[in-house]
Order: structure tokens, then sequence, then C-alpha cells
């Protein structure tokens, strides 16, 4: 099955736009346009800024062991896939 042009992201970054896609291109963001070969960041917008642990979260996460990180980790995957409407099909 063929996937329509309009839905092809145009570099590998902007796979999974908007939830699953890679940061925003600098370039894309303040220029318009990209000109870095092989540039793997988002070229599509973004509404919602990008979300960066502050100094004490840095350091929270990297005081948890292993299981503990995995345990955030599939927390936030969970939450992502409910609130894209996905839990059924990832197996909820």
């Amino acid at each position: 099955m063929a996937i329509p042009s309009h839905m092809v992201p145009c570099n590998p970054g902007s796979c999974g736009h908007p939830s699953l896609c890679a940061r925003p291109c600098i370039y894309m963001a303040k220029n318009g346009a990209c000109h870095v070969e092989g540039c793997n960041f988002c070229h599509m917008t973004h509404d919602v800024p990008v979300m960066k642990l502050n100094q004490r979260q840095r350091y929270v996460l990297q005081r948890l062991d292993v299981k503990e990180k995995l345990d955030l980790i599939l927390a936030a995957a969970r939450a992502g896939l409910q609130r894209e409407g996905l839990t059924y099909e990832a197996g909820s």
C-alpha cells in the first residue's frame, strides 16, 4: 500500500511527527529552510516547545538505577500512546 505524498516526511527526523519525531530543526524554525545534507531533525512545525529537564530533574534521573529508569520510560511511553489514542494497537 503506497503512502500518499502529502503524508511522507521530507526527512528522517520528521517521521512520526508530531509525537514521535526528532527535535525541531533550528534552521527550519529560524530561516524556514535547511541546507544541511542529511539533517536528522524534524522539518515540520511544532506547536508545543521541546521540554528540557532542569538541573534538579537531571540530578534525580542520574541517581535512578536501571530498573527505575526503565519503569519511568515505560510510564512515559504508555502515557504518550494513550494521549495519541494508540493504547489498543499497542496492546494495553
